[in-house]
């Protein structure tokens, strides 16, 4: 097998509207994500997908796509492999090599190689990671909104799918956070596991304070409550022992992991596969983890097709030790997905091994092409 051509594709994701309510209709003015085909000398090709973020360590899709075009993507033409083995340990010495702010643009690039080489050979591209260790995976659900009322909709959603967890979304005022929480409790019923969420918006003072208020809800934990340069921060939340702290921000390395466990900086690490730089970089991330006693998450990303789940779904099904797994929220709602089979959990956020080889799952075409905002070809 040898590579021949790529194609880089920068995708506007539908993103729900209306709190994320699934009656309710969507707009465009969503999320971009970055999309690499690699086509083969046989015509066989392969996928995969990115979803770069501004905030982590400054990156975004202009700058991961000029990356693919320019750095990762040329050296891979013309590269010969005679076997699923070979795919695996090209991509895993191009991973070696990067810095941080490279690792998002090659988690595309890796993903295509690996499902076009699974696809040619016959393995699935979660391969690498070793045997599988459990039949089926679970998902969390999300709750994303402010207003009560969408609070209300969204918690009724997610019990009528039976979800044994789910994550919330926190603001800045503590007495509209405690609303959430009254209200998802109230709905969700005390056997469901709470996360929250603040998305980098408090100080490790406010973090305390309102950790304090919500100690009668019982959560599950609480996901990089101060901004990821924070590190002190992140410190004195963990060290005060309120509620099982996450590190996300930046946990993109193992040196990454590394620092956090010798500073006392979380008790949990949050694992994304397109901010590690695939399925190799997702592995080395979660074998620090594990070597340094902390706990392992999957986090996804609000908007994808379907590749990125794949992968996660690959993940989840091998890598041992995971105590959360999150679905991305528009592929629960069908908003995003375009891919067949459709990568979406099933009741109770349940679902099973994806069975295809690759990443076992495949863009529809036509529904690219309603999302497709710029192409750019690498042969």
């Amino acid at each position: 097998m040898r590579l021949t051509a790529f194609e880089i594709a920068v995708l506007h994701l539908r993103q729900p509207s209306g709190g994320g309510r699934p009656d309710l209709p969507v707009n465009i003015s969503g999320a971009r994500n970055l999309l690499v085909k690699v086509r083969d000398d046989s015509g066989l090709c392969g996928w995969g997908e990115s979803s770069p973020r501004v905030g982590i360590r400054g990156e975004s899709v202009e700058t991961a796509r000029d990356l693919l075009h320019e750095q990762i993507l040329p050296p891979l033409l013309g590269l010969e492999l005679d076997n699923f083995e070979q795919a695996a340990a090209a991509m895993q010495r191009l991973l070696g090599g990067l810095d941080p702010l490279q690792l998002t643009a090659f988690c595309a690039a890796e993903l295509a190689v690996l499902d076009l080489a699974g696809r040619r050979f016959g393995v699935p591209a979660c391969e690498i990671l070793g045997r599988p260790r459990r039949d089926s995976v679970h998902y969390s659900g999300s709750i994303d909104g402010s207003d009560p009322e969408v609070v209300r909709d969204q918690a009724a959603v997610l019990r009528r799918r039976g979800v044994g967890s789910v994550r919330i979304r926190m603001g800045v005022d503590l007495t509209r956070n405690l609303q959430r929480l009254d209200i998802g409790r109230q709905i969700l019923g005390d056997d469901v596991a709470i996360l929250i969420d603040p998305e980098q918006r408090w100080d490790s003072a406010q973090a305390l304070q309102q950790l304090k208020a919500m100690a009668d809800f019982h959560l599950a934990g609480v996901e990089q409550p101060v901004p990821a340069t924070d590190l002190e921060g992140m410190q004195r939340i963990t060290a005060a022992g309120l509620t099982p702290v996450i590190a996300a921000g930046r946990v993109q390395t193992r040196q990454d992991v590394e620092r956090l466990a010798e500073t006392g900086g979380c008790d949990s690490v949050s694992i994304r596969i397109s901010h590690c730089g695939g399925l190799h970089g997702a592995g080395r991330v979660h074998a620090a983890a594990r070597e340094a006693g902390l706990g392992c998450l999957l986090g996804a990303p609000r908007q994808e097709i379907g590749l990125l789940g794949a992968a996660g779904r690959q993940f989840g099904t091998r890598a041992e030790g995971l105590t959360w797994m999150d679905e991305c929220a528009a592929l629960a709602m069908a908003r995003s997905a375009i891919c067949e089979p459709d990568v979406a959990a099933g009741p109770g956020g349940v679902a099973p091994p994806l069975p295809g080889p690759g990443l076992g799952t495949t863009p529809q075409i036509e529904r690219i092409e309603s999302l497709l905002r710029q192409k750019i070809s690498v042969h």
